[in-house]
């Protein structure tokens, strides 16, 4: 655990050494880069993440709730956008940075409404 946290941080240092060189020859090929890092670095922090997932998942089948799936949704949902928000402010599109946390703040809602249904029923049917 301690050595895939260590070999993430140094990838990052790496990626962030090779990103300034890069920059001096095209922004372009920077942002290709760039991108290319961020999806790696996602795959390796998923990698790390899955005995939490395994558990949350055998969590909700022992439970049966369903709706912590909505948060699960939101969650991944949040973090995607929030790599994507990133890699566009980087190339230096502040607005199309902006539509894409609108757009994802947007699927978070849209995931949580099964959540904040089952929460307006059960508050329905407590205050009858």
């Amino acid at each position: 655990m301690m050595t895939d946290i260590l070999k993430i941080l140094i990838f990052a240092l790496l990626a962030m050494v090779v990103l300034s060189v890069l920059k001096q020859y095209g922004q372009g090929y920077a942002l290709l880069f760039a991108l290319a890092a961020s999806a790696l670095l996602l795959v390796w922090a998923l990698e790390l993440f899955s005995p939490v997932m395994e558990w949350v998942l055998g969590l909700t089948r022992m439970s049966d709730f369903e709706n912590l799936s909505c948060v699960l949704k939101a969650a991944a949902i949040m973090i995607l956008m929030q790599n994507v928000k990133d890699l566009c402010n980087d190339a230096g599109q502040q607005a199309l940075a902006g539509q894409v946390e609108l757009a994802g703040k947007t699927a978070i809602l849209i995931a949580a409404l099964p959540l904040l249904q089952t929460f307006t029923k059960t508050l329905q049917e407590l205050l009858q």
